[in-house]
């Protein structure tokens, strides 16, 4: 992507009309659209996953007195959003938020972008 922006600017430098210069600019446009598509999958890709270890419930708030909001179940892929005294907001794939102690969740590294990749 930055390639392609790059050489479309250094195009529309070096030419002043005609085809070459529309080119140039479906370079420029192009390069930037590929730019911004990979931080977005850069963005996608290091969220901050987890599994759950274990059944069990999501709560209304960070504490073992709160109301259940749902039933997280084992091996559950889940977003985490916050960490607080223990307990973590988490996030599941039908957009479920609630309070889950930490110690019930195993951390998932995103590491696709990165490297040396961390160990687990």
């Amino acid at each position: 992507g930055l390639v392609g922006w790059l050489a479309g600017w250094a195009g529309l430098t070096m030419v002043r009309r005609g085809r070459l210069r529309r080119a140039a600019w479906a370079a420029v446009a192009l390069g930037a659209a590929c730019l911004v598509g990979s931080f977005g999958l850069r963005r996608w890709y290091d969220r901050p996953l987890a599994l759950a270890r274990a059944s069990g419930p999501a709560r209304v708030s960070p504490t073992v007195l709160a109301r259940e909001v749902a039933r997280v179940e084992r091996g559950a892929a889940l977003e985490r959003r916050q960490t607080a005294r223990g307990w973590t907001l988490i996030a599941t794939r039908q957009a479920t938020v609630g309070w889950v102690e930490s110690d019930a969740l195993v951390a998932v590294p995103g590491y696709i972008f990165r490297w040396p990749a961390p160990s687990p």
